[in-house]
């Protein structure tokens, strides 16, 4: 098979190119043939190669043999067309049958013959930046590209990896090329570098800004705030991070998230639930059930306000059919519900006139008495309640059953 291997001057071909073939001479066991590389006496030594008298003879060399020609373009210039192909070129055209592969080296495709192009099987073209220590290894083994710098023939290779120089191959030859091309860092990385450094910089900045502010900030004024904490006013000094002020109150000024906070109500469908109403939404009652109502079907119990209360059903009618102690009815009051009347004095019952029948006010059906010493007489509520229509078709109910 015909190689190829081309790049500019100090691009690594010759490293490549002998760093390969060695590796590949040892796994093959093949004896390796070369023109033009200045091997030292390292090289020599090492690599064992023979160096070729009369490269155009290269056909005359045993079966098996590796011959490679640094700057092919010396014995295989370019020609004019319509010559005479000369037999060192022709005999690309058979040298399958020879058993033989040629590695040429060249720094482009068009610097040498064109009867050879056509005839490569693999080519691969090194392409180094900015004179780092590697270069960037392009493959095709469809044949020889005529310009493998293009965009088109970088987009056609499928296989793309990185040359990394190996060191210890300087000593095998003789080349400059490892002091004549020095790393040099372009002007846009130049740039790019920079605007990374201050963007580290910046978000750096940022975030330990936003670490004081969310939690440094608010942990501190906490401690200021917590009980047995000392006054900021009476020590002399405040916060490090407010240098020392204090509000007109003689609290410390709030930070921007604390008034955020006090503003959010714990409860979201409760606005009043929010902390900066703590010491205005003071409760003065609580909710107490004081009745419950119950039909065939449904039961509901209320507060003192006519508020209803959610209870599940079977409680709901446990507290219709056996009522519970209110620990909060006022004891001259006994178990009297009428909340929201005036107080009224309790006469003993020794000074209590004989009362006569109520004047100009039925009394409730069942009723057996009225309040005592009211100016306006009252029948018993839980009266009132028995001729609820549902509870009397229960009591109905109940009484054709037993």
């Amino acid at each position: 098979m015909i190689y190829l291997i081309t790049a500019t001057p100090g691009s690594g071909k010759t490293l490549f190119t002998l760093q390969w073939l060695k590796e590949k001479a040892d796994n093959e066991n093949r004896q390796v043939y070369y023109s033009g590389i200045p091997l030292s006496d390292k090289g020599k030594e090492l690599l064992g190669w023979i160096e070729l008298e009369d490269p155009e003879k290269w056909f005359e060399l045993p079966a098996e043999a590796i011959v490679v020609i640094d700057e092919c373009q010396r014995i295989f210039g370019v020609r004019r067309s319509g010559g005479v192909v000369p037999k060192h070129v022709s005999m690309f055209e058979t040298h399958r049958h020879l058993g033989i592969d040629v590695v040429l080296i060249t720094q482009h495709p068009s610097l040498m013959d064109a009867h050879i192009r056509k005839l490569v099987g693999t080519h691969r073209h090194l392409v180094r930046q900015f004179g780092a220590q590697r270069s960037t290894l392009l493959t095709w083994q469809e044949g020889c590209q005529e310009n493998p710098n293009s965009r088109s023939a970088t987009k056609s290779c499928l296989d793309n990896k990185v040359f990394v120089f190996p060191k210890e191959v300087y000593s095998w030859y003789k080349s400059a090329e490892a002091h004549t091309h020095k790393f040099q860092m372009p002007k846009k990385l130049k740039q790019l570098l920079i605007l990374a450094v201050f963007v580290l910089f910046a978000l750096g900045f940022l975030g330990w800004k936003l670490y004081q502010m969310f939690w440094v900030t608010p942990h501190q004024m906490q401690a200021q705030l917590a009980p047995g904490a000392p006054n900021p006013q009476q020590s002399g000094a405040g916060s490090p991070l407010q240098g020392g002020a204090v509000s007109a109150g003689g609290k410390p000024p709030k930070t921007i998230l604390m008034a955020i906070q006090e503003r959010i109500p714990r409860i979201p469908e409760a606005p009043e639930t929010a902390p900066r109403y703590d010491d205005l939404a003071v409760p003065r009652t609580f909710p107490r059930i004081v009745a419950c109502i119950a039909s065939t079907k449904k039961c509901g119990c209320f507060t003192q306000q006519g508020t209803p209360v959610d209870l599940p059903l079977d409680k709901c009618k446990a507290r219709v059919e056996r009522s519970e102690f209110d620990p909060y009815v006022d004891e001259q009051q006994g178990r009297r519900d009428d909340r929201y009347a005036e107080p009224r004095n309790v006469v003993p019952e020794t000074q209590q006139p004989r009362q006569t029948p109520l004047q100009g006010r039925q009394s409730p059906v069942n009723s057996q008495f009225a309040v005592m010493g009211d100016s306006d007489p009252q029948g018993n509520r839980f009266d009132d309640l028995r001729q609820h229509p549902g509870l009397t078709m229960k009591r109905r109910a109940a009484s054709a059953a037993n």
